[in-house]
């Protein structure tokens, strides 16, 4: 009897392991960013990034390209891309998301899927605006 009673409990507790199983769903999401780094001589450099969690747009950029920083008190900014870097007065790294210009600091910008990032090296107009304070 205890060997019957051992299989029939065994038998319902496989039965509700199976029914919870198939009605977990998938909560993993993908994330995917289209990143352009634009050198401003030839065609801009594309890529896709796919990940398993949202990134900023500096985390999306360092899995596209070699990136070095430029902390300055609570900021940082970008200094280098794949060896190209700022030059105080002349060029610097800018970016837009989905073509238009970013409002906040590369590390502090949450990105949605489906964002495109560009990174842009362009006139610094910033230099001049901070010498003069």
């Amino acid at each position: 009897m205890k060997y019957f009673i051992s299989i029939i409990l065994l038998l319902v507790l496989s039965f509700f392991y199976a029914c919870q199983s198939t009605q977990k769903t998938n909560t993993s999401q993908e994330y995917s960013y289209t990143i352009s780094i634009d050198y401003g001589k030839e065609q801009p450099y594309i890529t896709n990034v796919k990940t398993s969690h949202a990134l900023t747009a500096m985390e999306a950029l360092q899995y596209a390209a070699t990136v070095k920083t430029n902390p300055v008190g609570q900021f940082v900014f970008v200094k280098c891309i794949n060896n190209t870097c700022n030059k105080r007065g002349d060029k610097a790294w800018y970016y837009e998301i989905n073509g238009k210009p970013a409002d906040k600091l590369a590390i502090n910008y949450n990105l949605k899927t489906g964002d495109t990032l560009q990174f842009i090296y362009k006139t610094d107009v910033c230099s001049g605006k901070v010498d003069k304070q």
